[in-house]
């Protein structure tokens, strides 16, 4: 297995990185094509709706490759990985039930779930990255 390393340990091997590479660039290629098609475009709602749901195929594409290695991992990256996920999932949780009871309180207006997604991504990106100085990975 070929492996790209980071700081004294591997935790990418290179064909399910470059999977991963593939699907993010494209899905950042195809979000704002999408977005422009889909507000520029008149055109019946099946058509609309492909043209929306266009950004998740590269997003799956990411997904799967990340699965992918994750079963190519050794412990102590699997044991990161795992955590980062979970302390997101309680972050968010927590965060979108305060929003939520604020709104059903009539404090706030509604919100958009469309920002779930970036404000996930960064909530692992710190959790990740607090994980990794914790175990002197890099």
């Amino acid at each position: 297995m070929k492996y790209e390393k980071i700081g004294s340990s591997f935790i990418w091997e290179k064909r399910y990185l470059k999977r991963f590479i593939a699907g993010v660039v494209g899905y950042g290629l195809m979000f704002p094509v999408t977005i422009f098609l889909g507000k520029n475009t008149e055109t019946v709602l099946a058509v609309q709706i492909i043209f929306a749901l266009l950004p998740v195929i590269p997003f799956l594409l990411a997904m799967s490759a990340y699965i992918a290695n994750f079963k190519t991992m050794d412990e102590m990256w699997k044991k990161i990985q795992t955590e980062a996920l979970l302390m997101t999932a309680m972050i968010t949780i927590a965060i979108s039930f305060s929003l939520g009871m604020l709104q059903v309180v009539g404090v706030m207006k509604l919100f958009s779930v469309f920002f779930l997604f970036p404000f996930m991504m960064v909530i692992w990106l710190i959790c990740f990255s607090y994980l990794m100085a914790k175990e002197k990975v890099l």
